[in-house]
């Protein structure tokens, strides 16, 4: 078990390598999950349902898989069920939230939500509704260009 953070490069190539397979809490932990309010062996499946956003978002011109680490979450809000999460940080000094993903938020109805940072804790929401697929596709298909237009054209509406 560690708390060392690992970038989402070297995540890939273990999950590819099969290292988080085993479904004991330490293994989830070094998978990456950070907090948690659902079984600890309900962890592993709740990964794998999370496994193919992480690699669309990795291989995306968005995120820079060298310089970024990613960690889970099982969130639990006051109103509405448990829902998982997973965010992809900077791994440099700051650790700064690059974008905070969910395929279904408790807030919500199957809600997805994609965020990237705007000034301190300020986040611009880049997609709702849909599920699994949608962030898939839109990591797929959003260039940089297109995210910086998206999150200037809302900061306007500020």
């Amino acid at each position: 078990m560690s708390d060392v953070k690992i970038s989402l490069t070297s995540w890939i190539e273990k999950e590819k390598n099969n290292e988080f397979i085993k479904k004991d809490v330490d293994t989830m932990i070094d998978a990456g999950w950070h907090d948690w309010f659902c079984k600890d062996s309900a962890l592993y499946m709740r990964l794998k349902k999370m496994i193919g956003m992480v690699k669309a978002a990795a291989a995306s011109e968005l995120v820079d898989p060298d310089n970024s680490y990613i960690f889970f979450k099982n969130n639990a809000p006051m109103s509405g069920g448990t829902y998982d999460s997973f965010s992809i940080c900077s791994l440099d000094g700051s650790q700064d939230v690059i974008f905070w993903i969910t395929a279904k938020c408790g807030h919500a109805d199957e809600a997805v939500i994609v965020r990237a940072p705007n000034f301190g804790n300020e986040f611009n929401l880049l997609t709702s509704g849909g599920n699994a697929n949608d962030i898939k596709r839109f990591f797929k298909q959003v260039t940089p260009e297109q995210l910086e237009r998206m999150i200037a054209l809302q900061n306007t509406d500020k």
